[in-house]
């Protein structure tokens, strides 16, 4: 009889013992690979194309950065874009590498042909 309730005091006392511990932990910090990138042409009712432009400017973001993974060895998920506007039939772009924390400088992408350049 008694080595039953010792028995049952040691299985309350390590299910005790599990669920505050269990408490006790905090939560992990959310990382930048569970949020879901929000991407330019993913909002509706953005989208500008510059005059005389056969690209928009999200197509011309997206054309950067393809050429930005493809040429410069980065990952894509890593790779920020600002637009910096249309003028001269070009979309100006700034170009970040979010992983490394360094810039990439500005770019161009002719709204035309899509041709990148520096």
């Amino acid at each position: 009889m008694t080595v039953i309730v010792l028995l049952v005091i040691a299985i309350v006392g390590v299910s005790a013992w599990r669920t505050l511990r269990r408490q006790a932990s905090p939560a992990p910090p959310p990382t930048t690979l569970t949020i879901p990138p929000r991407v330019v042409h993913d909002r509706p009712g953005t989208t500008r194309r510059g005059s005389g432009a056969k690209l928009t400017e999200p197509e011309a973001i997206l054309t950067l950065r393809r050429h930005l993974v493809a040429t410069q060895n980065l990952q894509s998920h890593c790779v920020a874009i600002l637009s910096n506007g249309y003028k001269d039939g070009t979309y100006t772009l700034t170009a970040v590498d979010s992983c490394k924390d360094a810039r990439l400088g500005r770019w161009r992408v002719d709204g035309r042909t899509g041709e990148v350049g520096k």
